[in-house]
């Protein structure tokens, strides 16, 4: 809840909304008028005022002091909000190279608040706070880890935010990864957190009041994702984050899609990826998409699902009115929350028009763009679309690929039942009505695409994680930081001793059994694995070391693409 107070000669003004949740807010009726942001009176009943707590303002007037009304606001009783809200952020890097999930915690409430976070991870997936040196709970039955966390105490509209060390990683099919998050609050005393402010323009006047007399403290009620009493609260919030990786590759557009088999996908079916359909299920509209790159060409490629008929009446660039995708791209990941054309910010859209496959680019030219590839088929039912891009490095002169590069990339499909575009289905927020780079996901390009991996330190001296090798076969990438010897073992029974040096080279193919294999002591080496797990459905990886303070490796397994 946020309020700001004004205040002239004889009248306090309250203006009051939720940014983020919706409840209410319960007063005594007494001298307090109030109006919705429209200026329509909200009447008390039963010697109550009830207000809506959302993100359209009501205004609270009274001929009181602004203090007194302020107090009145705090001390009121709140439902339908949470104690906290907590939010993921999305991944900063490849997942491969064991990022830091990042959780926001915000005190949502009138008084203070101090607790403890517990995360719930996927399977195989470790991790464990940074600032403190709290274990992880390991659950056998679940194959789950479970790191805490404590926080506060928050001031009201106060924020934290938790790191938590990944230290392993394991991949999905889907790309799709839930985290859920539980917190215990305790709640504090009432704070004051209003703005007092003298207003240019007076209030309606109203009939003098007498000012009610203090309440005896705040009130919570319970609602939102969680309950809460006078003294405590649990919440719970749970969200889907993904893997977003470039593949090295030279897909050829074919429309079929075969050449994408190495890409890590991403999926657009989930309630808040919806902007304005109406009743969206993912059965009217959703979307998987894919993305590749080489020295030549950024890659894109999207098959819609949609149970309404295709309907794309527009050319040139009108094509955003009709069934179609739009990309939004930030090549240097700047994540400025405007467009900036000096940072190469581009947004350019794909559409099967009555003039046939269109590319439009919209900025930083208004104008088709020649140099783009495009392949767009029917699907396998009636309204499905695919899309295939080749988006040429020459239309974007500030994007250099090479691998380990970062760029922001996000897009939305545009929804059209026959009437009018309604809305869209997009990645994550930040376009549509907007072009707001802050709110892109980060992209990594990478050679090939993360399975697993894994964190070798001195809290993990020892790690394991399993995979499937493709057709290629498989990479093990050892990112090195002193570490001198590591023992892997795979559970086909091949085994291997990885020993630091400062001449090993940075692409190593190991023969033989039992093999001694060079690696960098400060540096990066990638041992081709192929000939151990050639032909084999899963392996189970298990790497240890006796590590010095300091000292640490991250292991990923990758799938046997080079460039």
């Amino acid at each position: 809840m946020r309020a700001f107070v004004f205040h002239n000669q004889n009248q306090s003004l309250v203006a009051l909304w939720s940014p983020t949740q919706t409840g209410t807010l319960t007063l005594p009726a007494g001298p307090i008028q109030a109006y919705d942001w429209m200026g329509n009176p909200i009447l008390p009943q039963g010697g109550k005022l009830t207000v809506p707590l959302n993100g359209e303002p009501v205004y609270l007037i009274a001929p009181i002091p602004p203090s007194s009304l302020a107090h009145l606001v705090q001390s009121g009783t709140e439902s339908g909000i949470s104690a906290v809200t907590m939010t993921f952020q999305n991944l900063t890097s490849s997942p491969g190279s064991l990022p830091n999930l990042s959780l926001t915690v915000t005190n949502q409430l009138n008084v203070s608040e101090s607790g403890t976070v517990n995360l719930t991870l996927p399977s195989g997936w470790e991790a464990a706070p940074l600032s403190t040196t709290t274990a992880a709970t390991y659950s056998p039955v679940a194959a789950t880890y479970t790191p805490s966390e404590a926080f506060g105490p928050l001031a009201p509209g106060g924020s934290t935010t938790m790191e938590f060390s990944l230290d392993r990683f394991e991949s999905s099919t889907g790309n799709q990864y839930t985290l859920t998050a539980d917190a215990s609050v305790t709640l504090g005393s009432s704070q004051s957190s209003a703005d007092s402010q003298t207003s240019g323009s007076s209030p309606p006047n109203l009939p003098a009041s007498p000012l009610l007399p203090p309440s005896s403290g705040p009130t919570l009620g319970s609602g939102g994702p969680g309950s809460a009493s006078s003294s405590s609260a649990t919440v719970a919030a749970s969200t889907i984050i993904s893997a977003y990786e470039a593949v090295y590759g030279q897909p050829q557009l074919t429309g079929t899609f075969q050449d994408w088999t190495n890409a890590v996908p991403l999926q657009v079916n989930q309630a808040n990826q919806d902007s304005g359909i109406l009743n969206w299920t993912p059965s009217l509209e959703s979307a998987t998409a894919f993305t590749m790159w080489n020295g030549q060409y950024l890659y894109y490629a999207a098959q819609v699902t949609s149970s309404s008929p295709f309907y794309e009446p527009y050319t040139g660039g009108n094509i955003w009115e009709g069934d179609s995708i739009q990309v939004f791209l930030d090549p240097k990941d700047t994540k400025t929350t405007s467009y900036n054309a000096a940072d190469g910010d581009t947004e350019l859209g794909f559409a099967q028009t009555p003039d046939g496959n269109q590319t439009y680019e919209w900025n930083p030219t208004a104008e088709p763009l020649a140099n783009v590839k495009v392949t767009i088929v029917p699907g396998p039912s009636a309204g499905d679309m695919w899309y295939e891009a080749a988006i040429s490095v020459a239309d974007l002169p500030d994007f250099n690929p090479q691998a380990g590069q970062n760029f922001g990339l996000d897009f939305l499909v545009n929804y059209n039942p026959g009437s009018g575009r309604v809305g869209w289905i997009w990645l994550t927020p930040g376009v549509g009505n907007a072009f707001d780079p802050a709110e892109f996901p980060t992209f990594t390009l990478v050679n090939s695409a993360n399975l697993p991996a894994m964190r070798l330190d001195s809290g993990n001296a020892t790690g394991s994680v399993s995979f499937t090798p493709n057709a290629e076969g498989a990479l093990l990438t050892v990112s090195n930081d002193g570490l001198q010897t590591i023992a892997l073992t795979l559970s086909n029974g091949a085994s291997f001793t990885l020993q630091a040096t400062s001449s090993a080279a940075a692409v190593v193919t190991p023969s033989g059994a039992n093999p001694t294999v060079p690696i960098l002591a400060d540096g990066t080496t990638t041992i081709n694995l192929t000939h151990y797990v050639s032909g084999t459905n899963g392996i189970a990886l298990t790497a240890s070391s006796t590590t010095d303070s300091g000292s640490s490796a991250v292991l990923a397994v990758n799938n046997g693409v080079t460039p």
